[in-house]
């Protein structure tokens, strides 16, 4: 029955110090507030957080200046390959067409007969084993 009674005033004082800290709460919102309606608080909170966010980019500008370089060196680049990628196709293109100019058909010929000429002097080279 002790540890009953021991346990409901602890959970009594945990709920007056929550209720404590509510109206506190409560309290400090209307302190804040200060007859302001919606709108500007919300400017105000916006204004803030700019603040904040500018100053903290400034922060991380200011440390990392290799690293957002090399980023907006990059993206200058990929937008640059953007634009001219028709060009870019048409060079390729172009480099394709020098090093594919040859004709498939006289390269066929031309390996065929470099195949039997080869197969000629290797097997004209080696003693025939059936006739020894």
């Amino acid at each position: 029955m002790a540890r009953l009674e021991r346990q409901m005033q602890e959970l009594r004082r945990l709920r007056n110090s929550a209720k404590g800290l509510l109206r506190e709460d409560v309290a400090l919102m209307k302190g804040e507030r200060g007859g302001k309606t919606v709108a500007p608080r919300l400017v105000d909170s916006a204004n803030e957080t700019a603040r904040k966010t500018a100053s903290e980019g400034a922060q991380f500008a200011s440390v990392h200046k290799a690293k957002i370089g090399t980023g907006v060196a990059l993206g200058v680049g990929a937008f640059a390959v953007w634009i001219f990628r028709g060009q870019i196709e048409q060079v390729f293109d172009s480099l394709m067409e020098l090093v594919t100019d040859s004709d498939p058909v006289q390269d066929d010929e031309d390996q065929s007969d470099e195949i039997e000429e080869y197969e000629n002097r290797t097997v004209g080279a080696q003693p025939d084993e059936h006739n020894t």
